[in-house]
């Protein structure tokens, strides 16, 4: 054969092989395998894989999107690549989302060590609102693990569904994860979260909870009637943007220069947790931590001698073991409607202690004040006595040394258990949020007798059902206000389960 020929065909095998791809689109009614063989693989047009059908994308592969087309799952999706062989989706044109999952039980699909970049959306589970929802609606978890996000968005859009999204050990850049108006809690776990990416928790779904994370350069947008949690996570230079009725739970938190504004908060809890700054905030950002209906507990919030550490707006505050240090004023007191410190110290704050522009008395004892003298004491406090029109602070009990917490307690109120605890038993609450009424499904096969008691957020019993040996129960709002409650199911032996519910 000449020698050119048989180069000639070399080259040819070398191109055909070398350069393989595969265009897909449309529905595919038998189970896909997408292999490194095929790939990239162009979406071309929408993919549906429909109920029954799986799609099994192999590591390695190269996902394409050619223009604004969807991979929509109502099947089941194995996407699993390794360390070494990613799966790569890349998509930059359109609204709708790389991958949608509808009508399906998410629980059945896995997703792991992928990579998605580009400003269309990556993952979204279904795309419902009150007057246009599913027939069939999302159930079970959908677990993604070791995913990077790029310049891209992961949504959940379930209306009132029991199905939840969980992010573990990723990392997102430039992106954005939001649980919309009444949609599926997102928890996020053992990821970084970087480079101006974006929380965000819409009015009254279930919440999102970040726990074991690391946050940079980032922001949290909360709106109202979500319960938001962050555990265990350190948060730096980023921003918390202040949107009505906030509802967030900061326990075990690292915080520095990181502006916590939460002037109309429905309830802020801050326990065990440290907060941190050494620059002087902008004049929108006048204090470290802006808020109303605060519980700070076995906390601290140290400066380096200038800047206001707590700003209140209003509602009942509490301030139990804490500690404020290095502040030009520890604790500014705007309007509210009630404001106890006890057990606290107060520490090298060069102007005021506790500044009160409110009319109503603050309940300041047992404290510790940087010393023992009452005159020294009372010139770090501007109340009553500087001008008639505010309230006084009591100050008496003081302290005569720095007080050192002996107890903090497990949680403020309750908190939510790990959606994957081997031993949870459990449980649907639906619909939640509610208007009316809601149930609360558990199990129950031995007809056990439990009791389940409804507190406020301040801790206040506001229902109490004895002797339930079913497995659900029927809330009825009755006289309760719209907002957020925490519940506690129990027989005589112990607790079954604690949560939280809303009343919208």
């Amino acid at each position: 054969m000449n020698k050119y020929l048989v180069v000639l065909t070399i080259f040819s095998l070398l191109f055909k092989f070398g350069y393989s791809q595969t265009n897909v689109s449309g529905p595919y009614f038998t189970n896909q395998n997408w292999n490194l063989a095929g790939s990239p693989y162009n979406v071309i047009g929408d993919v549906q894989i429909p109920d029954g059908v799986t799609l099994t994308i192999n590591p390695g592969v190269q996902i394409n999107y050619s223009s604004d087309f969807e991979i929509l799952i109502k099947g089941t999706l194995i996407a699993n690549g390794t360390d070494a062989l990613p799966l790569n989706f890349s998509g930059n044109n359109g609204g709708y989302p790389m991958i949608m999952f509808k009508s399906t039980n998410l629980s059945n699909s896995q997703i792991s060590h992928s990579n998605f970049t580009g400003t269309k959306i990556a993952i979204q589970l279904a795309q419902e609102y009150e007057y246009s929802q599913d027939l069939i609606k999302n159930t079970g978890i959908l677990y993604i693990k070791k995913m990077n996000l790029t310049y891209s968005k992961i949504y959940t859009g379930g209306y009132q569904t029991n199905a939840a999204l969980v992010i573990d050990s990723s990392e997102v850049s430039y992106s954005t994860i939001r649980s919309g108006v009444l949609n599926e809690p997102i928890e996020v776990k053992n990821s970084n979260i970087f480079n101006h990416s974006l929380i965000h928790s819409d009015y009254y779904n279930p919440g999102i909870t970040i726990r074991k994370c690391n946050i940079d350069s980032s922001e949290f947008r909360y709106n109202n009637g979500a319960p938001n949690f962050i555990f265990q996570s350190n948060i730096h230079d980023s921003y918390f943007n202040r949107y009505s009725g906030a509802i967030i739970d900061i326990e075990d938190c690292q915080i520095t220069n990181t502006p916590l504004n939460f002037e109309t908060a429905q309830l802020i809890q801050i326990l065990r947790s440290s907060i941190y700054y050494d620059f002087m905030p902008s004049f929108s950002d006048s204090a470290m931590l802006k808020c109303s209906n605060l519980k700070f507990i076995c906390s601290t919030i140290e400066g380096t001698g200038y800047g206001v550490a707590v700003q209140l707006f209003g509602g009942n505050n509490i301030i139990h073991n804490s500690s404020f240090k290095n502040n030009t004023i520890a604790i500014q007191n705007e309007y509210v409607n009630s404001l106890n410190i006890d057990s606290s110290n107060f520490l090298n704050n060069s102007l005021y202690n506790v500044k009160n522009y409110c009319t109503y008395t603050v309940n300041a004892r047992r404290n510790w004040w940087g010393s023992t003298d009452s005159i020294t004491i009372a010139s770090k406090i501007y109340d009553y006595y500087d001008n008639i029109n505010y309230g006084k602070v009591i100050f008496s009990n003081w302290l005569n040394t720095t007080h050192t917490a002996v107890y903090c307690p497990d949680d403020i109120l309750l908190t939510i258990p790990e959606k994957n605890e081997i031993n949870a038993p459990k449980i649907n609450i639906y619909p939640n949020p509610f208007n009316n009424y809601t149930t609360i499904e558990f199990e129950n096969p031995n007809k056990k007798n439990h009791s389940l008691t409804i507190y406020d957020y301040q801790g206040k019993i506001v229902q109490n059902t004895n002797n339930i040996t079913t497995d659900k129960i029927i809330i009825e709002r009755k006289e309760l206000s719209n907002g957020l409650y925490l519940f506690k199911l129990n027989t005589d032996e112990k607790i079954i389960a604690t949560g939280k519910i809303i009343i919208k």
